[in-house]
């Protein structure tokens, strides 16, 4: 699961000189484990991370909004659009973002 997850957030051209990159690696592989943690993104899954990682919710949330914006304005946007299985209009948001990865991830571990 995890190399899954480092693999495609790789291939979406985000690299491991960004804090957020651990974050969100993290977040996709809580999201996996438990998909009703992206109900509650500020109350559950930021501290989560947050934890694990000896930080704060909000320098976690500050990170992942980085990534997602490097990943946007720089990265590989045509595999961003087949993550998210459709064209995109804007950039998305941390929540879904993570979603659209663990669903990603999902499907990839698991063909059908």
């Amino acid at each position: 699961m995890m190399d899954t997850i480092t693999k495609t957030v790789r291939a979406l051209g985000i690299n491991a000189t960004y804090l957020g990159y651990r974050y969100l690696i993290e977040g996709v592989r809580l999201a996996m484990e438990q998909e009703d943690v992206l109900l509650s993104v500020c109350t559950r899954l930021y501290p989560a991370i947050a934890a694990k990682y000896h930080s704060t919710p909000d320098n976690v949330e500050r990170n992942l909004r980085t990534v997602i914006s490097v990943c946007w304005e720089r990265g590989n946007r045509t595999f961003l659009e087949s993550v998210f299985s459709y064209p995109l209009t804007a950039k998305p948001s941390v929540s879904e973002m993570i979603d659209a990865l663990a669903d990603y991830c999902r499907s990839v571990d698991n063909p059908q």
